[in-house]
């Protein structure tokens, strides 16, 4: 996949990572807020995946932990230089599944 702003292989998978460990700190909650609001169990509610994608990316912890991370935070400025929907492609290979749920 090309970008206006390259990552090498071992950047994108870092920025996978972080995607994902965004996605298991809000996660939860996330199906929760969901359950309650359908009067259902958590354990019988999912999300699509570009809903997860759209969380991950608009809860600001991304950007966040990147910053936090010294070893990360040179992606940052790249990161952010990118749009928001090349930043959905650059994760979207980060949740393989159509639906997310417990």
């Amino acid at each position: 996949m090309k970008f206006s702003i390259e990552f090498t292989g071992s950047e994108m998978m870092e920025l996978h990572s972080i995607a994902r460990g965004v996605w298991e700190y809000i996660g939860h909650d996330t199906l929760q807020c969901v359950a309650e609001e359908k009067s259902k169990n958590i354990n019988a509610v999912s999300i699509t995946r570009a809903e997860v994608i759209e969380l991950v990316l608009d809860a600001g912890r991304f950007e966040d932990h990147m910053k936090r991370n010294k070893r990360l935070r040179s992606l940052v400025d790249r990161w952010m230089a990118l749009d928001y929907k090349q930043q959905q492609k650059a994760i979207i290979a980060a949740f393989p599944f159509d639906r997310y749920g417990m």
